[in-house]
């Protein structure tokens, strides 16, 4: 015990220390995992790569907030992903390059048509979601496009609109 020291200074003094030796391990085990693989982004000065951000408020308390990194939300986003189960040959399949010039002649006109419905629900996705309206598509016709279609509007809404989906045959 310090002289003149109350339990409070002790009690901060003991959690500040514990805060400095947690941040420290958590660095060094993301340094190690750095070192392991290379795609990893330098560490965050502020979360040492844990996605919060310790700080004292305006009573003195210690608290934590998301850090605006991003490491979090790209966590969240590779969760996301993951959960999808969205086949790798379709992982990167989007709407704006969705193409019918693969298909026959009578079938292109169709084709756009389906695509542009799908596009249109999306521009109306909350009146839609509303009205209880949803995509629902259908062939006996094996190649025709409903799973590049389905995938291409599961990665839409992943990507430009943060919902979980999970890709099923």
């Amino acid at each position: 015990k310090r002289k003149g020291a109350t339990i409070v200074d002790e009690f901060q003094e003991l959690l500040n220390q514990m805060k400095s030796e947690l941040l420290k391990s958590r660095s060094d085990e993301l340094n190690q995992e750095k070192n392991q693989t290379s795609d990893h982004l330098p560490i965050c000065p502020k979360c040492h790569g844990t996605g919060w951000e310790l700080f004292v408020d305006e009573n003195g308390y210690d608290v934590a907030r998301e850090c605006d990194c991003g490491i979090l939300e790209k966590k969240r986003f590779d969760s996301k992903l993951s959960f999808a189960a969205i086949p790798k040959a379709y992982e990167n399949v989007r709407l704006k390059e969705f193409s019918t010039k693969y298909y026959a002649q009578e079938n292109k006109q169709l084709a756009k048509a389906i695509v542009n419905t799908v596009k249109f629900w999306f521009e109306h996705r909350e009146e839609m979601t509303e009205l209880g309206k949803g995509l629902y598509f259908w062939s006996d016709v094996k190649g025709c496009g409903k799973t590049m279609l389905a995938t291409a509007i599961a990665n839409e809404l992943i990507h430009n609109y943060k919902e979980s989906v999970k890709f099923a045959t």
